[in-house]
């Protein structure tokens, strides 16, 4: 085993160590590590996405989704974390387009069928959240 896996897993635990306890500053930095050493890990910019988002960083937390969803594009739940980071910084057309990439990916994937009705009620299109993409 080389050594930057095993460094990538150590930052990687010891960033959810500090997330797990609350404390989010110590955690986005090891994130921020473990995007340095996998650039194009698109779990590495999830993890940074999340805590980013739960910590109100959501332009941020946009940009880590962002980069996650094009290093994995074909999975949906790539799409619809950045639907949620959207839809938090009040982008609910940029949400919807998201949305619509994950409901294509996986149509029957629950919870964005559920988000995708929300923000279509709010982005005026409640005629189209109910309808297959």
């Amino acid at each position: 085993m080389s050594e930057t896996p095993l460094n990538l897993q150590q930052m990687t635990g010891l960033a959810r160590q500090h997330q797990a306890a609350g404390r989010f500053s110590e955690a986005a930095r090891c994130f921020r590590e473990v995007v340095q050493i996998a650039p194009r890990s698109a779990p590495a910019w999830t993890d940074l996405g999340a805590l980013l988002f739960m910590a109100g960083q959501v332009a941020e937390a946009i940009n880590a989704f962002e980069k996650a969803a094009a290093l994995d594009p074909a999975n949906a739940a790539m799409h619809f974390n950045l639907a949620l980071a959207l839809s938090g910084a009040g982008e609910n057309g940029r949400a919807l387009e998201a949305l619509d990439r994950a409901l294509r990916l996986q149509p029957g994937y629950a919870e964005a069928w559920n988000q995708r009705g929300g923000r279509a009620a709010v982005d005026g299109e409640r005629g189209r959240g109910g309808g297959r993409v």
